[in-house]
Order: structure tokens, then C-alpha cells, then sequence
């Protein structure tokens, strides 16, 4: 199991709904979730930052979601709804308490 941080810099908050609506059912089928999805700043022109807590069976489960050719039709509306975005990949997890 691996834990996928995505920090996104959005351009377009409407947009990225529409995007995510559509990608979530493409992530799913290769066995990745949305664990956690917040907004960490919005700005008056309806961009901002968002942050997204990912989980998949294995990182290459996870490339392959990212290879996936359905994707490709949406690559427009990706591109008009996120400026940047940074990944951070882990199967290490911790426990404190």
C-alpha cells in the first residue's frame, strides 16, 4: 500500500471539480482512493491550493493510473484547472498514538 500527497496550485476551482469528478472513476479502477481532499487557500479569482491524500494497492498501480489512455480527453481540462502540482510518494506509514 502506498500514500500519495498531492499539493495542486489551482487556476480553476470549477474546473478541477470537473476534472476530478471525471478522474476518480478511472482512479478507482486501478485500485487507488481519494483518502482526504481540502482546500488549503482559495483567492478571489477562484484559484488557490488544494491538497489531496491518495491511496494505492502499489506505486505501480499508481503509474499505471497515471498511464491510463482515458485520461488523455481530459488533459485540456486538467490544464485549465491546475497550474502545478507536487507529488510525494510513501509506504512508509507511522503511527503516534
Amino acid at each position: 500500500m502506498i500514500h500519495v500527497l498531492v499539493k495542486l496550485e489551482v487556476a480553476d476551482f470549477s474546473a478541477l471539480e470537473q476534472f476530478e469528478s471525471a478522474a476518480v472513476s478511472i482512479m478507482k479502477n486501478h485500485g487507488g482512493d481519494i483518502v482526504s481532499a481540502f482546500e488549503a487557500e482559495r483567492y478571489s479569482e477562484n484559484s488557490g491550493v488544494e491538497i489531496h491524500l491518495l491511496q494505492f494497492p502499489s506505486k505501480m498501480k499508481f503509474e499505471q493510473y497515471r498511464a491510463d489512455e482515458r485520461l488523455k480527453p481530459l488533459a485540456e481540462l486538467r490544464e485549465q484547472a491546475i497550474r502545478n502540482s507536487e507529488i510525494t510518494i510513501s509506504n512508509r506509514m507511522k503511527s503516534y498514538g
